[in-house]
């Protein structure tokens, strides 16, 4: 929780003494977990969630900017036996992406890392947070297209990269976040 506050007091500092464009950001979270252990990997399908939060916009240069954000996502994964949902898992997490943007008219092209903050984990509604890993960081790509100087719409793939799933020695088991998003942006 701690680290939550620090990250968040940090975020709002910044803003505060930028020149930056603010936006609001809200879209539907596609998201999907790569499972393996023992060298098996498992097939799991989309889990459906949403993210909602704040981003601005910190021109570097005239088609160059820096957007970093702060995110409330939703993560996780369906399983699923002979086409029939049989689990869920949902994670939701405090997200911090850093991305970077290439401005080309109307169309904007991010990508950069982003780092996320576990605050709740469940498999089919039981708590599991304590078998999972606080951390969760990865790559960002995407683009967007600005419908007018306030409104874009974009799309976002998230790559995890850390492995979310608390292992003792000996154990080789990975879980790591992937997830695809569709978002709109309100520039205040």
């Amino acid at each position: 929780m701690k680290k939550i506050l620090i990250v968040t007091f940090s975020f709002f500092a910044f803003i505060s003494v930028s020149n930056a464009q603010f936006g609001i950001r809200a879209g539907v979270n596609l998201a999907n977990q790569s499972i393996e252990a023992q060298g098996l990997s498992i097939g799991l399908s989309n889990q459906i969630g949403f993210q909602l939060g704040v981003n601005y916009d910190k021109m570097i240069n005239e088609n160059l900017s820096f957007r970093p954000g702060l995110l409330f996502t939703m993560k996780g994964a369906k399983f699923s036996f002979l086409g029939v949902d049989s689990g869920v898992l949902k994670f939701n997490y405090l997200e911090v992406p850093l991305d970077f943007v290439y401005h080309a008219g109307s169309i904007d092209i991010h990508a950069g890392p982003y780092v996320g903050f576990l605050l709740t984990a469940k498999a089919d509604g039981e708590d599991v947070k304590d078998d999972s890993e606080t951390l969760d960081y990865g790559l960002n790509f995407g683009g967007s297209y600005n419908i007018t100087s306030k409104i874009g719409v974009g799309v976002n793939y998230g790559l995890g990269l850390a492995n979310i799933a608390k292992t003792e020695d000996g154990d080789d088991s990975t879980i790591k976040n992937k997830v695809l998003s569709f978002f709109v942006n309100y520039k205040l």
